[in-house]
């Protein structure tokens, strides 16, 4: 799920890249499983955890700088990456929206099992069976104080409609948040699973990058 190209890109600016795995819905609701688990890993690496792991492994020096971080997701990547919150300070986030084309493989059971749930429209139910979705809605939760947003959305997504990095792209400008959109042309959901380098989508993608860059230039 994670570009190769894209993390070539970050580690050529001089990024350090993590790609953490987290708890899976429905076994735990969307807020104690996935989003949780995302505020601790960035607990976890503003307490010098992920210095620490590194010099484990390495001898040579590679600095964390706590002031300059981000996140960055695909799909509920994406919302993952909207769920952090204070106190923890963090520098921005990107938002790619964007599934790769063809049809599910039922014999997998879990893929079985979310097609079943997006079908009956019941996705928010499994995932967070509370209902108190303006604890999970990044929309709800925005404030001026709401780090730099870059959102990229594929035009043919039909997997997560327009309308909704659009409203929040909005609701962003609303409270005066520096963000920005950009529509993807002829894309679909997870576009950057399959893009290349040099393309249209990906030279558009690569704005959000730019775009987190540039405060720390």
């Amino acid at each position: 799920m994670v570009n190769k190209d894209q993390i070539q890109d970050c580690t050529d600016r001089g990024w350090i890249v993590l790609a953490p795995n987290h708890r899976l819905c429905p076994q735990v609701n969307m807020l104690e499983g996935p989003i949780q688990d995302s505020r601790n890993l960035l607990e976890w690496i503003h307490a010098g955890e992920l210095q620490e792991a590194i010099f484990s492994h390495t001898e040579t020096h590679y600095p964390v700088n706590l002031n300059c971080v981000f996140e960055f997701g695909t799909s509920s990547g994406g919302t993952l990456a909207l769920c952090l919150e204070d106190p923890v300070p963090i520098e921005g986030g990107v938002s790619l929206e964007g599934q790769r084309k063809g049809g599910p493989d039922f014999s997998n059971p879990w893929q079985a099992y979310v097609s079943t749930q997006t079908a009956n429209g019941t996705v928010l139910d499994a995932v967070y069976p509370s209902g108190d979705l303006d604890k999970v809605d990044p929309i709800e939760n925005l404030s001026p104080s709401f780090p730099p947003t870059f959102i990229a959305h594929g035009a043919e997504d039909r997997m997560v409609p327009l309308h909704i990095s659009e409203a929040l792209f909005s609701a962003l400008s609303q409270h005066g948040v520096k963000s920005d959109l950009r529509i993807i042309p002829g894309e679909d959901h997870i576009f950057a699973a399959r893009m290349k380098v040099g393309s249209q989508t990906w030279n558009l993608q690569r704005e959000g990058s730019d775009f987190l860059e540039e405060p720390i230039k």
